[in-house]
């Protein structure tokens, strides 16, 4: 007795086929492009890449589906061309390999994640279908189904076009390597109730041995103020000379690196009038540095943010001690108190991953 172990017939399973690897390229194309956006990256060609792949998967969809409604239902033998076959089965196949590779890299590294088992699955399944699919289609009778209109067969053949012209687009770019866009932020906010000259400490580019040009952009957000450039006997600073509240603030763009020249580029940055470093198990790295207030009674905050483009931040700002405990730093969001002279404020330097 011949039991039938899937009650599909051929065509059903080509259709399962096609609304399955859509359903998966479509999504694939989505997280490749948002990806790129919100993490900031950049490759070559993303514009192309945003409107040849969207636009070539869901044609390419659309044409293989209407070639699949002309299939006559009563002919024992399935009659579908190679172009939507071949269509079919790269949709299926394509994703599934992505889904697959990815579930099987946690698996290398001894990771089961409930979704990643999930994304496994699913990409082995959609491999299966790909194949059976391709399968299907070399087996049967690769000729037109009579009736279909011309317009469909050109439009199934432009969107080939236009969907394997978006993947080799990819692939070139991709293969020329992803970048991200380098950020340097730089804030001071200073207060004092009468004529006050700080020093404050500045970013260095340890690798040149000089000032970090963000210096160049600093700019007058809020309040009255002269600064400059000075040497001191603590090595270079930001000489500041204001009365009242005010703020300066900075941000520059350092242009696009991969991701070894990001993690370099960040550790190739340090602060001018350093005095020393030490660790705390909570907050990890505690810088101390040297400022100067020429008088009592002045608060400053300082922000250092430096940013590789791939979601690493490097962030030095101002901290204290905890009144109620010693022992324990909180991370000041508002001003912290100064004394006359020179004195040792302490900056927690935090890298987000």
């Amino acid at each position: 007795m011949n039991i039938n172990l899937i009650p599909l017939d051929k065509q059903e399973i080509l259709l399962i086929s096609h609304i399955y690897g859509s359903f998966l390229s479509i999504l694939i194309v989505s997280l490749y492009l948002c990806s790129i956006i919100f993490m900031s990256l950049s490759l070559k060609y993303i514009q192309i890449q945003a409107f040849l792949l969207p636009l070539g998967v869901v044609s390419s969809a659309i044409f293989s589906y209407l070639h699949l409604s002309y299939i006559d239902k009563t002919s024992k033998e399935i009659e579908c061309s190679l172009l939507p076959g071949f269509i079919i089965s790269i949709l299926c196949i394509i994703p599934g390999l992505i889904f697959t590779l990815f579930g099987l890299q946690f698996a290398s590294n001894g990771e089961f994640p409930a979704l990643v088992i999930i994304i496994f699955i699913g990409g082995v399944f959609s491999l299966v279908l790909g194949v059976h699919s391709i399968n299907i289609v070399l087996k049967g009778k690769r000729t037109l189904p009579e009736g279909l209109e011309q317009w469909k067969v050109k439009g199934l053949q432009v969107s080939t076009i236009i969907l394997i012209t978006g993947l080799v687009v990819a692939g070139i770019s991709i293969a020329s390597g992803i970048v991200g866009n380098t950020e340097m932020s730089y804030e001071i906010m200073l207060e004092t109730p009468e004529d006050t000259t700080f020093f404050i400490p500045i970013p260095i580019d340890e690798y040149g041995g000089n000032v970090a040009d963000i210096v160049d952009k600093i700019e007058l957000v809020d309040g009255t103020a002269n600064w400059k450039i000075v040497n001191t006997e603590y090595g270079e600073a930001l000489q500041v000379n204001t009365r009242g509240k005010c703020i300066l603030s900075a941000k520059k763009g350092y242009g696009k690196k991969s991701i070894e020249e990001g993690d370099e580029w960040l550790r190739s940055y340090n602060l001018s009038m350093l005095n020393g470093t030490r660790h705390d198990q909570k907050f990890g790295d505690i810088y101390g540095v040297w400022v100067f207030s020429s008088n009592e009674d002045t608060t400053m905050l300082f922000s250092l943010s430096l940013i590789d483009g791939w979601n690493h931040i490097l962030n030095y700002n101002t901290v204290r001690y905890s009144f109620d405990d010693p022992y324990t730093l909180e991370i000041h969001t508002s001003e912290i108190p100064l004394d006359k002279g020179w004195q040792i404020i302490d900056l927690d330097r935090e890298m987000m991953l």
